[in-house]
């Protein structure tokens, strides 16, 4: 018996799921997609994708679908193109229709400048071990503000539609500060592997061993309506970037492209993905944590 990945697509469908809409795999195989190998969806956060028991008709239709869409944004889809790993990259679009990661170009480029007011914010990078360029790009674009703060039961309610539950497990003698700067005090970016920002995990024992008996653990969920990368496609974007600048440009935006976290930000999104399900936050608007 052979199972079927199906995918909802539309405008809104990930690459992720676009690209591995209509493997066909054995009931106890693993589909393969940018963001990993799983025995069933969900791939990523918001994901739409379900498995069905293989029925021949049904998925030719579903990766013409996919094949369709992904043409739409720009791709490059082979004929006979039955989902993979990876596609071609997108082609370079006429003059007056940019591609997609054009226009990522032009959102990164808009960024020039404001890079002298980010090189002196860099020359206090590591002091409290804070990413201060990080806090004034988010300044800069308003993004800077506190999450939302609400009840319990408000959490349950927006889980329900969508939202996506995460922890942040703080440890130290000034958790109880820490934590409440979080919910509404002033921007405080930490630094980070994966990229800076605001790191809350996908579990909540997770951040209970992470704070310790004496840390404290904040309670939250990544919004629905969150712009939100994941991480494979993040590295794909910038791999792609980087050949769209020239040396110059990349000199000059080098306080941006060292770091994930800050890359993200410029191109617009409020929060990251990341492999091991974790999620790196950039925008706190984009959460909303227990009072």
């Amino acid at each position: 018996m052979q199972k079927q990945l199906i995918a909802t697509i539309d405008g809104a469908t990930t690459l992720i799921c676009l690209e591995a809409a209509g493997q066909i795999r054995d009931v106890n195989a693993r589909f393969d997609t940018l963001n990993g190998s799983f025995f069933a969806p969900p791939f990523h956060i918001h994901c739409r994708s379900v498995v069905a028991i293989y029925m021949k008709g049904v998925i030719e239709q579903q990766r013409a679908e996919a094949n369709t869409e992904l043409r739409r944004r720009g791709r490059t889809v082979p004929d006979g193109y039955t989902g993979h790993r990876s596609l071609p990259p997108a082609p370079v679009a006429a003059p007056d229709e940019p591609s997609p990661v054009e226009r990522l170009r032009d959102r990164l480029l808009g960024w020039l400048p404001s890079v002298s007011g980010l090189r002196r914010a860099a020359g206090r990078l590591l002091r409290g071990r804070r990413d201060r360029v990080l806090e004034e790009m988010l300044r800069r674009a308003g993004a800077d503000g506190p999450p939302q703060v609400v009840s319990r039961s408000e959490l349950v309610r927006l889980v329900q539609g969508g939202a996506r539950p995460v922890w942040r497990g703080i440890t130290g003698p000034d958790a109880a500060g820490r934590a409440e700067q979080l919910r509404s005090g002033p921007l405080y970016v930490g630094l980070g592997i994966y990229g800076n920002g605001v790191y809350v995990t996908s579990t909540e024992a997770g951040a209970r061993r992470f704070a310790g008996a004496d840390g404290v653990v904040v309670v939250g969920v990544l919004l629905a309506t969150a712009v939100v990368v994941a991480w494979p496609e993040l590295e794909e974007q910038v791999e792609e970037l980087q050949g769209r600048l020239s040396a110059a440009q990349r000199r000059r935006l080098a306080p941006i492209l060292a770091d994930p976290g800050r890359v993200a930000a410029a191109l617009g999104y409020q929060a990251v993905l990341l492999p091991n399900g974790d999620v790196l936050v950039l925008d706190r608007a984009a959460l909303a944590v227990a009072r």
